[in-house]
């Protein structure tokens, strides 16, 4: 009975490893209203690699922030201290794919890319040739 109850035991603690590996190598666009884009490429069980922008700017080489992974939540954050602060932390709802900013809700959608610096600045130029042509001036 005592073997039995070791190895449930062990074999929770060996499914909670796996899980908290699941993200790695996810990559996620979130948008909001068109305007405003966040980009999020999970790089390891703490790290989150972040960039934001719109579809005019020109893109910048993403920073590092730090995540807490839950059943239902993330809350990603910009330092690794994890402070819990409304201001600066971001809640990714994993059912909905709704990602809160303050009060900002952006749709998320998974991106099936290799990378996502190339991919925003292969948007970027194709978006700068359109805009080029709508200018008047």
């Amino acid at each position: 009975m005592k073997k039995l109850l070791a190895i449930v035991v062990l074999g929770l603690f060996m499914s909670s490893n796996v899980k908290s590996n699941e993200l790695i190598g996810i990559k996620l666009e979130c948008n909001f209203n068109d305007v405003l884009f966040r980009y999020f490429e999970f790089k390891s069980s703490e790290k989150v690699r972040t960039w934001i922008g719109t579809n005019n700017s020109e893109p910048n080489k993403g920073y590092v922030q730090y995540y807490n992974e839950g059943i239902r939540f993330i809350k990603i954050y910009p330092t690794k201290e994890k402070v819990e602060d409304i201001s600066s932390s971001l809640t990714l709802d994993r059912e909905t794919l709704i990602l809160i900013e303050k009060n900002l809700k952006y749709s998320c959608k998974k991106l099936d890319i290799k990378d996502i610096q190339k991919y925003l600045e292969e948007n970027f130029k194709k978006n700068s040739e359109i805009q080029k042509q709508k200018n008047k001036i």
